[in-house]
């Protein structure tokens, strides 16, 4: 019987395999023990053969090492790449005829992925519940015999989802969602990550979040490593979802982070749809994307290069866009003059969403809008959050019929007054969203954004 030892300082372990007929018969546990063993039958003695060696190579791949008995496991599942077919897989995640050809190209490097690729598609495919339930059962058991040489021990270790939580798909890490706890001693959200891009699960990964960072109890949550991480290593051609700075209020106040310079993202991942930045100290940029879709930059200060940056954007194919400029009390700079360029339309041609939302200068937004080349191509605009009073609300109540064809207007959370808002009602319907607004005392002119510190 061959007998395998793993040692690592923690560990002192051994894993023990036999094939009998249709069967093989695992003995493993603590050196020194007599351990615990199991029993898995299969349709065929060749059947059983070829499962043993594949549980053998996969036992070898964690580092577990010959020590007793002639061993005839076939070599470790491959771990060189085939560029073609990934690319293709990269170009659309969703391609399952793509993945069949990537899982049979797998199975022949002796890699277990191939046979999840294999089973995922058969669980998608097959209506039969009993039939599902056998197959996930498969995969969960592949999963459980593979994950750690998939992801690396020092990720593999860490069970706590609120610090690094994994969607995987195919064998294949789809989802990845890194942020720091209190109570959590380990790695920090940066190397988290830097572990994960070391692994060659992450080659498919098409979403990545980042949550709160470190230093948010000394009023600093630096997002700066992780986006040196995401950026480190070349492209990643089949990332279509980023979110830096997934957090709210309760975590950490949003002028208590740093986001940095997102503007090396851009290149690196190509095929890029979404990007979310929500915190303080966000640049944007030369802000260019080719497939980008919806881009949501949410501050409590927006600089003046950034809102440049959003203004003079050649984003061709972005549908929605949501901006928070926030209050120059934590640092938003900027005036309506800036936003020229975006009200004529340039570089937002498939634009259709349009939110200048949190903004101190939101009166002046509302008189330049309603008269603007880019409110013709739009369906829902979004002015709600900042300090607008009825001197905006007006400016949309004089050119109503401008408005008229937008599905959506939201002027929530302002400091419009209640004679103008029901003359608004009355004349966009149920299209309009009012909800609260704040009082306003025109003697002191005390206004406010609804998001800053």
């Amino acid at each position: 019987m061959p007998r395998y030892e793993f040692q690592d300082g923690k560990s002192n372990k051994f894993w023990e395999i036999t094939v009998e007929g249709d069967c093989y018969h695992v003995r493993y546990g603590k050196v020194g023990t007599d351990g615990q063993t199991s029993t898995k039958a299969f349709s065929s003695a060749e059947e059983a053969e070829k499962a043993a060696e594949k549980l053998t190579a996969s036992k070898v791949k964690k580092g577990y090492t010959l020590v007793e008995g002639v061993a005839t496991a076939p070599p470790p599942a491959a771990t060189d790449t085939n560029p073609e077919r990934e690319a293709a897989i990269a170009e659309n995640p969703h391609d399952i005829a793509a993945w069949q050809v990537y899982g049979d190209w797998l199975q022949t490097q002796d890699d277990p992925r191939g046979e999840m690729v294999a089973l995922g598609v058969a669980l998608r495919q097959n209506p039969d519940k009993d039939k599902q339930k056998k197959i996930q059962s498969r995969i969960n058991e592949l999963m459980m015999e593979n994950k750690p040489a998939w992801l690396g021990n020092s990720l593999n270790e860490i069970d706590n989802k609120a610090v690094l939580d994994l969607e995987w798909e195919f064998g294949f890490i789809k989802k990845i969602r890194v942020a720091f706890e209190y109570d959590y001693e380990g790695l920090i959200p940066a190397k988290l990550l830097k572990e994960f891009f070391k692994s060659s699960s992450s080659r498919f990964v098409q979403e990545i979040i980042v949550g709160v960072t470190e230093g948010m109890e000394d009023g600093d949550a630096s997002f700066m490593g992780c986006l040196r991480e995401i950026t480190a290593g070349g492209k990643k051609p089949s990332l279509r979802r980023l979110t830096i700075g997934d957090f709210d209020a309760d975590e950490c106040e949003i002028s208590w982070s740093s986001i940095g310079n997102v503007g090396s993202v851009y290149a690196v991942a190509p095929n890029l749809e979404y990007f979310r930045v929500h915190g303080g100290g966000i640049g944007l940029g030369k802000l260019e994307h080719a497939k980008l879709k919806t881009l949501v930059v949410e501050t409590g200060g927006l600089t003046e290069d950034a809102v440049k940056a959003v203004a003079k954007a050649n984003l061709p194919s972005l549908e929605f866009l949501e901006v928070w400029f926030g209050s120059d009390n934590y640092g938003a700079e900027g005036d309506v003059t800036m936003l020229k360029p975006l009200f004529e339309g340039k570089g937002y041609p498939k634009l259709t969403h349009l939110g200048l939302q949190n903004c101190e200068f939101e009166d002046d937004i509302a008189k330049q809008i309603v008269s603007s080349p880019i409110l013709k191509q739009l369906k829902t605009l979004d002015l709600s959050m900042g300090t607008m009073i009825d001197e905006g609300a007006q400016a949309l109540l004089d050119h109503v019929d401008a408005l008229q064809h937008l599905d959506e207007i939201h002027i929530e959370d302002n400091f419009i007054g209640n004679d103008v808002t029901k003359q608004l009602e009355k004349a966009l319907g149920k299209k309009l969203f009012v909800g609260s607004q704040d009082e306003y005392n025109p003697e002191d002119d005390w206004r406010y954004v609804s998001v800053s510190e």
